[in-house]
């Protein structure tokens, strides 16, 4: 073994965690184990913000520094991609050499699902997003996601953590704003002074009618969570090409830079919300459709159309929109 690779152990990996890859701590604590592998920030190929270390093991996730801010909770982290997950591979599993140092919490490749209940507890989750068993605990300051084996009888295959976001840790925050205004909105011209003074309450800033325009208007996305939709007077059941508010779209911090949307959303649901406590919030009549790491729920409720996305991967909900019902056939 080289004596590079004797300084690179879990705890170098992990305080990768939430670092800016223009950090200078972490730049030279990383070159002193010969670890000079960074991502283009200017590279929009697929896969361009993942450093794979195969000879050691692990694997480096990056996303957008914005994103990554809002979502934690943070300012000041150095450069455009921070670090937002690492993972510790088993040899052989995706061309990988494997982790020969120990690994945190006392974790080993050769455990069952038996033996990471008893040392972590029952995972907050279990699914299946590309075909593998994951298990999802949530340990001190981090989120864990582990990857049986194929066959779920061979060990694990890699061990992956983030830092909690803010609404792992109940820190979002949290506004006055309520959903059910902006919605009674819907249908009516977009230079109608209700909707015009709705949508600028709730984007936080000056909102015309030429910026409701579009059929998806997002310009307000980044500072409020929110995107608009509009649709001709006649698609909405109306008379004309006069547009129309047709809907509106609530995301959570981090989805593509943004702050976040900050208000409450229908039938009591929070962005902390997984799947099954979706599937508890909604009408029955609620149908589930997914594919992947990504899932959805639909329904018509009071005279309005719901569509809730949500992550597999977080285990949270990625937004809430409500529409015209006439949109159903669209989206639905």
């Amino acid at each position: 073994m080289s004596d590079s690779a004797c300084l690179i152990d879990a705890q170098l990996v992990m305080s990768a965690l939430g670092r800016g890859i223009e950090d200078p701590d972490l730049l030279r604590r990383f070159a002193q184990a010969s670890l000079f592998n960074w991502p283009d920030p200017d590279d929009d190929r697929l896969g361009a913000t993942v450093e794979e270390y195969w000879r050691y093991g692990f694997t480096l996730e990056f996303d957008d520094t914005q994103a990554q801010e809002r979502l934690l909770g943070v300012s000041g982290i150095q450069g455009p991609l921070a670090v937002s997950a690492v993972l510790f591979y088993s040899a052989g599993v995706g061309g990988h050499a494997g982790w020969k140092q120990p690994l945190p919490y006392g974790l080993s490749f050769g455990m069952g699902a038996a033996d990471l209940e008893r040392k972590l507890g029952r995972p907050r989750a279990t699914r299946a997003p590309y075909g593998p068993r994951v298990d999802q605990f949530l340990v001190d300051a981090y989120v864990l996601d582990v990857c049986h084996s194929p066959d779920n009888e061979s060990g694990i295959d890699f061990f992956s953590f983030r830092l909690k976001n803010i609404y792992e840790k109940e820190e979002a925050p949290v506004s006055e704003l309520d959903w059910e205004p902006l919605a009674q909105a819907i249908g009516r011209p977009v230079a109608d002074p209700m909707v015009l003074q709705l949508a600028s309450a709730f984007a936080a800033a000056p909102v015309t009618p030429l910026d409701l325009s579009g059929h998806e208007n997002t310009q307000f996305h980044l500072q409020s969570g929110l995107s608009f939709y509009a649709l001709p007077a006649a698609e909405l059941g109306g008379v004309g090409n006069q547009k129309c508010f047709a809907g509106f779209k609530m995301a959570r911090a981090g989805v593509y830079g943004s702050k976040g949307y900050s208000g409450k959303l229908p039938f009591g649901l929070v962005f902390a919300d997984g799947p099954d406590a979706i599937r508890a919030k909604l009408p029955v009549t609620a149908q589930q459709a997914g594919f992947e790491a990504n899932g959805r729920f639909t329904c018509r409720a009071d005279n309005y159309f719901f569509h809730v996305h949500y992550s597999l991967i977080f285990w949270q909900i990625i937004s809430v929109s409500v529409f015209h019902v006439r949109m159903e056939p669209e989206l639905g």
